[in-house]
């Protein structure tokens, strides 16, 4: 089937297809749930999905990240596949024992069930495994019909949510969690095909574990760069800010997942022109910024003018206050879209030490002036300092590809 679609619509259209279902659904989810559910139950689910964004992160650095810049370059590509599957299965055993041990230490998240947490969060986890590694290997029609039916499932059980008034968190993370199982399922037995056992696991351990290494600091430095003045926001301005910042950043996701689109297809695409040819791996990522470039700025501004009907359309009038978060965060993504072409390059290069370093510099920055911007601007500070971190990426980054005599634009 999955053949039948790839030859019906053109490979751009089903990406672009793909992305409109995953972002529709997140849009969905997040639209209704701030309805449903009270400002400090909203705040603990945001807390939630960004604690499952650091354990994403983290294990996306030790098996689809490296696989991604490998893949293309082993022989044996079977069993490569087959170690990064098992591999992902170990580090989510060790995550769920995290879990536990995580949530007998912090009573905020009481209100739920330490078994709907674990199924949560762990399909979670698997089902953005087996997207990335799919996307990675090409097989993207078999991506379009896991999320088409993801989608159809997810939103069966919202609709369900919301028409029965299912106001209990506890209650709702069930049920989404059961949204990923038959997914899960059908991208699995699609890839069976590839599943071989040999010897050569303890090499591919070794690869992952020198390149990965970078990659796991990286995500964590980076993560806590990027997310240290939101998760600030909730200690210091309370859940509600927290639940407000999370509500924005929700309307921003279509951007965040065009941008996982990038790191996910394009990046290894550009790897496999680069192992060809520098000028057409260049070439390939500046003709995607270029393309893409028009869309996602009209969007922002778009987004810049409209800001505060848009809060209020999406959040209720109690959210009504935070229409000038929307118009921060737009300015903030044109400087996260400037940065990016210039982050591919530096992963396709495997400069693994030298992305470390630019989340390093951007979290010490944000470790000794959170305080001050929290305290003095509130959530504007928090917008201020993530734009600066952001600046102090490009800068960093782009004098590194200088030194190693590969820039974009001359």
């Amino acid at each position: 089937m999955h053949n039948y679609i790839y030859n019906l619509l053109s490979r751009k259209t089903i990406v672009l297809l793909d992305q409109a279902l995953f972002s529709g659904i997140s849009f969905l989810l997040t639209f209704s749930l701030v309805r449903i559910l009270s400002l400090s139950e909203f705040g603990v689910f945001s807390s939630l999905i960004l604690g499952n964004y650091l354990v994403v992160s983290v294990l996306n650095a030790m098996t689809t990240s490296t696989f991604q810049v490998n893949y293309a370059k082993e022989e044996d590509f079977n069993s490569y596949l087959t170690f990064n599957i098992l591999f992902q299965f170990l580090l989510q055993l060790l995550v769920i024992l995290l879990i536990v041990i995580f949530y007998y230490l912090n009573p905020l998240y009481s209100i739920i069930n330490v078994f709907t947490i674990i199924a949560f969060t762990s399909s979670f986890i698997l089902y953005d495994f087996l997207r990335k590694i799919i996307l990675a290997i090409d097989k993207i029609a078999l991506v379009l019909i896991c999320d088409f039916i993801f989608t159809l499932i997810q939103t069966i059980a919202i609709l369900g949510i919301y028409f029965f008034q299912i106001n209990q968190l506890n209650v709702v993370l069930f049920w989404l969690s059961l949204s990923y199982l038959i997914p899960i399922f059908i991208g699995f037995y699609a890839l069976k095909q590839y599943f071989t056992i040999n010897n050569l696991y303890i090499l591919f351990l070794k690869k992952h574990i020198s390149q990965g290494k970078w990659l796991l600091f990286s995500s964590v430095i980076q993560w806590w760069s990027s997310n240290l003045f939101v998760v600030a926001s909730g200690v210091f301005l309370g859940l509600e800010a927290l639940g407000a910042f999370r509500l924005v950043q929700t309307v921003f996701g279509v951007l965040n997942l065009l941008f996982q689109t990038f790191e996910n297809y394009v990046l290894p695409k550009a790897v496999s022109l680069f192992v060809k040819s520098t000028n057409s791996a260049k070439k390939y990522i500046i003709n995607i910024s270029k393309k893409s470039g028009l869309l996602i700025l009209s969007f922002l501004f778009v987004l810049y003018i409209f800001s505060d009907s848009i809060i209020q359309l999406i959040g209720g009038e109690k959210y009504t206050q935070y229409g000038f978060v929307i118009r921060g965060m737009s300015i903030l993504y044109v400087l996260i879209f400037i940065g990016y072409p210039i982050r591919l390059c530096i992963r396709m290069l495997v400069l693994n030490r030298n992305f470390f370093i630019g989340y390093l510099l951007s979290l010490a920055f944000s470790l000794l002036f959170f305080n001050y911007f929290l305290s003095n601007f509130g959530l504007s500070g928090a917008i201020l300092g993530l734009a600066i971190s952001q600046l102090i990426l490009i800068i960093y980054w782009q004098f590194v590809l200088s030194k190693n005599n590969f820039l974009l634009w001359k």
